[in-house]
């Protein structure tokens, strides 16, 4: 057998491997990470549709208009009281926690 009669059929098995590749990445699904950007009006938009931009701010185009009867917004309360120390985060507990360590949870999920 002379080497072209061997090319074309590793050419043609080549293409077969490939192939079904190309068209298995166009149905799967598109998967967006988890941001938000903040909004000139305090909202936040998320990242969606198959190339992930964010969505519109209210009040942008494509955008919906707040809804005049709804209050304006207004910023959060202050706390008056400094923040606790977190390695890696913010201060501050969870609702319905004590401020202070958070107690060992054993493999079993139960505490102390």
């Amino acid at each position: 057998m002379n080497k072209s009669n061997i090319r074309l059929p590793l050419l043609i098995l080549a293409l077969s491997v490939m192939m079904p590749s190309q068209f298995a990445q166009a149905s799967e699904p598109v998967m967006c990470t988890m941001e938000a950007k903040l909004c000139p009006d305090g909202s936040y938009v998320s990242r969606t549709g198959p190339n992930c931009e964010f969505a519109p701010c209210p009040g942008e185009y494509g955008g919906t208009e707040p809804d005049a009867s709804s209050p304006p917004d207004q910023p959060p309360p202050t706390d008056p009281r400094p923040p606790e120390s977190v390695p890696g985060g913010a201060g501050g507990t969870s609702p319905g926690h004590p401020p202070g360590p958070m107690p060992p949870v054993y493999e079993d999920g139960q505490g102390i």
